[in-house]
């Protein structure tokens, strides 16, 4: 069984002024270890949803597709292994897109050539530590630090972006998940074997 990480965002906020990309060093000696990547260690809060969806007044159905300002791109990745980064920084942006009615495309290469003390770049990574990175520094946007497909050295650019207010996990319960879907994206991480990786769907 695959282990699902939800993470839900608490807050967005745009940048009003341009900022520098955060850089980091880019030798940290710190390998994220596939039994914790998904432990406790790396998620925020829960959002300890219990109670019953009737409680909450969600509507019927939501579809986001419909929202005519949130064309965010599905991106190729390449050979570089960054679906982390690609999944929160959508997420992040969907829901600035959603709040604001801009549409906004997040650079995901000057996270992957920034973060490099509490991600492994191209070799993996983990959603809430990209949370945290944006958190607490911003992330530019793509059209002004480009994507690569592979990591590099951390360019000091300026800049408008984004950063978060905080983000949560949303706790294992469908009602959670209903909740947290109804009102903003929520990016998902799938721990999964190699049975997963190399499945192929036949007719």
């Amino acid at each position: 069984m695959a282990n699902v990480l939800l993470s839900g965002l608490r807050g967005a906020k745009q940048l009003g002024q341009n900022f520098r990309s955060a850089c980091r060093s880019l030798s940290s000696g710190q390998l994220v270890e596939p039994g914790y990547v998904f432990g406790r260690k790396c998620f925020g809060p829960d959002y300890g949803v219990t109670t019953s969806v009737g409680q909450y007044g969600l509507p019927k159905s939501v579809d986001w597709r419909k929202v005519p300002w949130l064309k965010i791109p599905v991106k190729d990745q390449r050979g570089c292994g960054n679906c982390y980064i690609q999944a929160s920084l959508v997420g992040i942006g969907s829901l600035h897109s959603i709040i604001t009615g801009i549409n906004v495309e997040l650079s995901s290469q000057h996270v992957l050539d920034a973060n490099t003390i509490t991600n492994s770049g191209c070799m993996g990574g983990t959603i809430p530590k990209v949370f945290d990175f944006v958190m607490r520094g911003g992330v530019v946007l793509e059209s002004a630090y480009p994507y690569t497909g592979k990591r590099g050295f951390c360019q000091d650019i300026k800049a408008k972006g984004l950063t978060i207010e905080g983000w949560a996990q949303v706790a294992p319960a469908e009602e959670a998940l209903m909740y947290a879907v109804a009102h903003q994206p929520v990016a998902v991480g799938v721990a999964a074997g190699i049975e997963f990786e190399n499945y192929q769907y036949v007719c």
